[in-house]
């Protein structure tokens, strides 16, 4: 009796897990079609990648440019923020995942930017905040058990958004920011999102091999990589490479001297201690 019902007993065990993943799927689409957000400290705009590492709408990244052109043209300096989230996230902001939302995460991390810019700028209504969220599709369920089994596949997904798409978008961002030499320009990645600005940092990287200089100006002032679930063979190729061509990045302050600066800090947790690593 108990082969009989085994059959049965799997067929039912099969077909609820198939039930479950397809009601706790996350369908693939754009969330922020107004890519822009005014709040009175600073300003945040959306720029939405698919699956494929293509743009939902080429708009956005427009649409973000033309904010920070728009600050530079009102006379200010620019503090441009742009941070690529990892695993389990996306540009949504549903009130059911406060405190594991990404979006909302970076919402704070610019107010606490806010603080420190008016405490240390001479005159912060000259200094124009601006947050870029680049997003790609990290989340594909909300069922917590299927959650750590979609590992691979959002791996894969992470591994196609780090695209040319993409690293045009994190680069024209950037070089617009820097249109103006007192602006600052900073990126932050976080697990596959490190890996899709750490793969945007070597194709430039390769770019500057071209020129022959040693010492280039960085597309973005710093590049912080947190948690960069990306191979390590990828940061050491990208340092021998740096080695190998002797490249230095340079800043350049308000009275034209310039001086080598670090452009990227990895930072891995273990445990519950932090090491940092700066290239």
């Amino acid at each position: 009796m108990n082969r009989t019902h085994r059959p049965l007993a799997l067929s039912q065990i099969s077909l609820l897990a198939l039930l479950v993943a397809l009601t706790g799927c996350v369908s693939a689409k754009m969330y922020r079609p107004d890519s822009v957000e005014e709040q009175e400290d600073y300003t945040l705009t959306f720029i939405e990648f698919d699956d494929h590492g293509e743009p939902w709408a080429p708009a956005q990244l427009e649409r973000t440019i033309q904010v920070i052109d728009e600050a530079h043209s009102a006379g200010k300096r620019s503090v441009v923020l742009l941070f690529v989230h990892g695993w389990q996230n996306d540009a949504s902001n549903r009130e059911d995942r406060k405190g594991d939302n990404n979006v909302e995460g970076f919402q704070r991390l610019l107010s606490t930017a806010r603080q420190l810019i008016n405490q240390a700028a001479e005159d912060p209504g000259n200094v124009a905040l601006i947050g870029v969220y680049l997003s790609w599709r990290g989340r594909s369920t909300d069922v917590g058990l299927l959650k750590p089994l979609t590992f691979y596949s959002r791996r894969g997904a992470g591994q196609r958004a780090a695209s040319v798409s993409t690293t045009e978008a994190i680069l024209r961002v950037m070089s617009t920011a820097k249109k103006n030499p007192l602006s600052t320009g900073i990126v932050i990645g976080h697990s596959f999102g490190g890996m899709i600005v750490e793969s945007a940092l070597i194709q430039a990287v390769v770019g500057y091999t071209l020129v022959d200089e040693t010492e280039i100006p960085p597309s973005a002032d710093l590049l912080i990589l947190v948690n960069p679930a990306s191979q390590s063979m990828k940061a050491k190729n990208m340092v021998e490479m740096l080695k190998r061509n002797r490249l230095k990045f340079y800043r350049e302050d308000e009275a034209g001297n310039r001086r080598v600066a670090p452009l990227i800090a990895s930072v891995t947790s273990t445990s519950f201690i932090l090491r940092s690593r700066f290239s």
